[in-house]
């Protein structure tokens, strides 16, 4: 019977090292808050662009233009130009842009702003596209920065995309990929090539040394859904904080909603996080955990208190001898125990066959 017991809690603790690597997916969550806000990159409301080689009269060249826009008395678009060519179709052709909207107000606080600059905009009025184009910046009043060559922006399906590279920073968070678009109408952020973004942790008396170890999130492609609450990274998917890994072919984080709403957009929180489809998480110290799936769910304060792992799964370690332990079956699943900031394995359960090798 002692004996048993050993190897009973041998086991447990053999997996408890190897479902430790939850660490890596579990740091999404930094990742999520940030990226959450990417959904308001750009909205930029107003006039701005034609195309190159238009044939058209010019009617008018305005040096050193100003125009502000208002509704019911407030002031909502502000743009300023070095210069405003404006041509006999009705595009307009303008250079050194500097362009800020102003969101409504809530009560007691000041509007939320966003400001774009850029070397060249033009307005196409017949199409009611804007594009800013060269060295193009996007600054918001929450911090948000975004850096592109160029930026379009169709003003009667409320759609902003750029087919180059952008890449945007706030607070703690950072990313690039290769094309972006943006459906106001429809609350969704696509990034639609080589998607990364990275986190890097702030130094408080909570975050330990090994937490600030920056965690990057690599894919192909990436969607933020903000209505269904889910950002979901495609293709060749990967979790990296120093040399722990997590990869799938698909990497799905899912938010609910608190309840309320903060600064006039609802308070997302992490609830769980999904792998799917060849997943494997490693570790430095030889931890290794495959399966077919992995769900890693989250409670209300967004701390990890339950993975479950579908499909061939095995886990496997190295013991401080340097002998290899694992275990494998259909189904394992882990509760954790919340101390502090960090999520400790309490218990694991293994459905179906298992096999345990010490």
């Amino acid at each position: 019977m002692r004996s048993e017991q050993i190897r009973q809690r041998n086991r447990f603790h053999t997996i408890g090292r190897a479902a430790s690597l939850s660490v890596i997916v579990l740091t999404l969550a930094l990742i999520v808050v940030a990226f959450v806000r990417t959904r308001r990159q750009v909205r930029p409301p107003g006039p701005l662009r034609s195309a190159t080689g238009l044939k058209a009269d010019v009617i008018s060249i305005v040096e050193g233009y100003s125009t502000v826009r208002t509704e019911n008395g407030r002031e909502v678009l502000r743009l300023k130009a070095a210069r405003d060519v404006a041509y006999s179709d009705g595009h307009h052709e303008l250079e050194d842009v500097d362009l800020t909207s102003f969101g409504t107000p809530l009560t007691g606080e000041n509007p939320k702003t966003t400001r774009i600059v850029a070397r060249r905009g033009i307005y196409r009025q017949a199409e009611g596209v804007v594009v800013f184009e060269g060295a193009v910046k996007v600054t918001s009043s929450d911090g948000l920065g975004i850096e592109t060559e160029s930026l379009q922006y169709q003003q009667e399906e409320k759609t902003a995309w750029s087919d180059l590279a952008v890449s945007f920073r706030q607070g703690e968070v950072e990313g690039s990929a290769i094309g972006a678009k943006l459906s106001v109408e429809k609350r969704q952020l696509e990034l639609q090539k080589e998607v990364l973004i990275v986190t890097r942790r702030a130094v408080t008396e909570r975050v330990t040394p090994e937490e600030l170890v920056p965690v990057a999130i690599r894919s192909n492609t990436a969607i933020y859904d903000e209505p269904a609450g889910r950002i979901r990274f495609d293709g060749q998917a990967t979790v990296s904080q120093g040399e722990r890994n997590a990869r799938a072919d698909a990497v799905t984080v899912w938010l609910g909603q608190r309840g309320e709403l903060v600064e006039g957009q609802l308070n997302r929180q992490l609830t769980s996080i999904e792998l799917r489809g060849a997943c494997r998480l490693t570790s430095p110290t030889s931890s290794e955990v495959t399966a077919s799936e992995i769900d890693f769910i989250f409670d209300a304060n967004e701390q990890l208190e339950r993975s479950l792992a579908r499909g061939n799964v095995r886990a496997a370690t190295v013991d401080s001898a340097g002998l290899p332990r694992s275990i494998a079956a259909p189904i394992i699943s882990i509760d954790y125990l919340v101390k502090g900031n960090r999520s400790l394995a309490k218990q694991l359960v293994a459905q179906g066959r298992a096999t345990a090798r010490f």
